[in-house]
């Protein structure tokens, strides 16, 4: 469900600053697939296999997202600010949270043959609202809590688990597991969103 009477603001790249909405929305949503595009690869990759997550891979994930025109892209913010303007965490506290946050996550993924799909709706659902309520990035925050989830379930679910071309696309609906557990991921997810009014 789209929010109605969102501002637009503008939008501060490296090559200039982006006004108009269809051109700020372009440029995040290919992020927005780049980021998909990168979980993916590093989930399933030889070099990454059975490793866990970490703080690093998650500013890593941000840069492969945002780097090609934000300049921030890969850092922490360094100034207070939250879901709907409600600071839970101070700027200097963020790199330290985020890392707890991917420190709890090591240990919530345990084995992935294990997990069923309440589980695992659980799983990503609770990691996204962490990661919403630490709020590491200046901007862009939504759309990479939803690359996130999407990482989530790459890295936790077993080998016989398939990925279409269109489960990497932001638009499109993922179908790695079982529609009725994103159903409840992404009830979960939504019911967060609208209770904090999170800006993406």
């Amino acid at each position: 469900m789209a929010r109605q009477g969102r501002r637009t603001e503008p939008l501060e790249t490296i090559h200039g600053v982006v006004e108009n909405y269809s051109d700020i929305e372009e440029l995040l949503s290919n992020g927005e697939i780049k980021g998909r595009r990168w979980a993916f690869d590093r989930a399933r990759s030889a070099e990454h296999a059975g490793t866990k997550p970490s703080d690093h891979d998650i500013l890593d994930l941000h840069a492969a997202m945002f780097g090609d025109f934000l300049e921030w892209a890969g850092t922490t913010r360094r100034e207070d600010r939250g879901p709907g303007g409600r600071i839970t965490v101070s700027w200097p506290d963020v790199r330290i949270q985020l890392r707890n946050l991917t420190l709890d996550l090591a240990t919530w993924i345990g084995d992935p043959s294990a997990m069923d799909t309440a589980d695992l709706a659980n799983f990503i659902a609770d990691a996204h609202h962490r990661f919403q309520l630490i709020h590491p990035f200046k901007d862009t925050n939504g759309r990479t809590g939803r690359v996130l989830d999407h990482s989530s379930s790459y890295r936790s679910l077993p080998p016989r688990f398939s990925v279409l071309e269109e489960d990497l696309n932001p638009r499109g609906v993922t179908s790695i597991v079982p529609q009725h557990t994103m159903s409840e991921i992404t009830a979960s997810v939504n019911l967060f969103d609208i209770c904090t009014d999170i800006r993406t």
